[in-house]
């Protein structure tokens, strides 16, 4: 029999776990009936990612292309806040509800000026046997709107159906059904064929899996990279192979220039001065090889990185110079952006002026400027001029003899003004990017 001191001592130690498990389940402990919330990291240029609910830190240090573990939520609206992980600024902020035992992943998207947040569920029901359900999520804010394509390896597109077609930046495409196995993924432009985003051989979809492909950009704006979410599982990242160049030649004396990077020809033979279009090119480590009337002006490994865009500029008498070409679109929707690329010779330095305002100014020869946002213009009187320190008249200008009109300079978007040498005289080119 006990007495009442061991009595007293036993209740107590009995009572300790209950009373425990009670404090447990009132304050959220049961994790078998929590809500799960994880982070993906797919904005492409933002290293290190927090997520805050209210002042409370839920997720840290999540980098780029990664996927953070699933953390515990109690069932409730949450103010969930992003924050840059090296200094702590707010990037962006949802309110989302959480319901007791679902799954979800935040999506962190775009770039480092217009960072977004998606809340995506994941949650439904499992794909019969034999097959695999995929949908799509845009998340960029460059590409323009979408479409996926999964063949087997050597199939074309010609007659191919899009698995996924006209998802625009941001928006979610419902789930579709197809057979498990391994698919070519390509992605393209919306209703160009031709406009080719992303070609991967081999992404593979498992059985009565439920998969949300996120498409994010590229460092050059134009290209893509695919991250293959499973429901409430693994991530597989899928890396653009290629990149995007074209030549600009501005060589003296009209001299003609051939340039490949790898195994991809630019040009084959292009007369100065002239700008060519942007071909696919292979990243990694590729031999850049220009020629200049038939005779090798250069010849050396140069790093490609995937997703980027980049311009050949041959310029002087065999002198070349690798640019890097930033084709996102601007993040304030009611500006242009524009820059100056300099391959006259003669001129140490040129500056660029939009209506008299400063574009660029003292750009130093075989360079290109910085990316400026400039104001929008649809009245045909946008006047462009180029200047030198050299020259009491511009260099180039986009007025008319008349004086009368000019050009329009479009909101959203993205021009490169080209002074090439070549002719007697410097040529200017405008292209509009995007």
């Amino acid at each position: 029999m006990m007495t009442p001191t061991r009595w007293r001592a036993w209740r107590a130690s009995a009572l300790v776990p209950a009373l425990l498990g009670m404090f447990l389940s009132a304050c959220g402990g049961n994790d078998d009936e929590d809500a799960r919330l994880r982070l993906l990291n797919a904005t492409g240029d933002m290293a290190s990612l927090d997520l805050y609910t209210g002042s409370d830190r839920r997720v840290s240090d999540v980098g780029i292309d990664a996927l953070s573990e699933s953390e515990s939520f109690e069932e409730g609206s949450f103010d969930i806040r992003l924050k840059n992980g090296t200094d702590g600024t707010t990037l962006a902020s949802t309110s989302q509800t959480l319901a007791k035992e679902k799954h979800y992943t935040a999506v962190a998207w775009g770039s480092h000026g217009a960072v977004n947040l998606k809340v995506l569920e994941d949650e439904g029901d499992e794909p019969g046997s034999g097959l695999s359900h995929l949908r799509v999520f845009n998340a960029t804010t460059d590409a323009g709107s979408l479409d996926v394509y999964l063949t087997s390896a050597s199939a074309t597109l010609d007659n191919a159906t899009a698995n996924a077609g006209k998802v625009t930046g941001g928006s979610l495409s419902n789930y579709g059904e197809v057979s498990s196995g391994t698919y070519r993924l390509r992605v393209t432009a919306s209703g160009d064929k031709d406009d080719l985003r992303l070609d991967v051989p081999s992404i593979a979809l498992g059985e009565k899996q439920r998969v949300s492909l996120v498409l994010r950009q590229g460092s050059g704006g134009v290209l893509v990279h695919a991250l293959a979410l499973v429901q409430q599982g693994g991530l597989t990242v899928v890396r653009n192979p290629y990149a995007r160049a074209r030549l600009a030649a501005g060589v003296s004396s009209n001299g003609v220039v051939s340039a490949t990077i790898g195994d991809t020809s630019l040009s084959k033979g292009m007369t100065s001065p002239g700008v060519g279009n942007y071909q696919l090119i292979p990243a990694g480590d590729q031999i850049l090889q220009v020629q200049v009337n038939g005779s090798t002006a250069s010849s050396a490994t140069t790093s490609i990185t995937a997703g980027a865009d980049y311009t050949v500029l041959a310029h002087g008498s065999s002198a070349v110079t690798l640019l890097n070409d930033d084709n996102r679109l601007p993040s304030n929707t009611a500006r242009a952006k524009m820059r100056l690329v300099h391959g006259v010779q003669a001129h140490e330095s040129l500056s660029l002026t939009l209506n008299a305002v400063s574009v660029a100014s003292d750009v130093p020869y075989g360079t290109a400027s910085a990316w400026s946002s400039v104001l929008t213009n649809v009245d045909n009187n946008a006047i462009l001029e180029v200047t030198s320190p050299l020259s009491n008249s511009p260099l180039y200008t986009t007025e008319r003899a008349s004086g009368t009109s000019g050009l329009n300079i479009s909101a959203r978007g993205v021009y490169t003004v080209f002074m090439l040498g070549g002719n007697s005289e410097p040529k200017g080119i405008l292209h509009q990017e995007r």
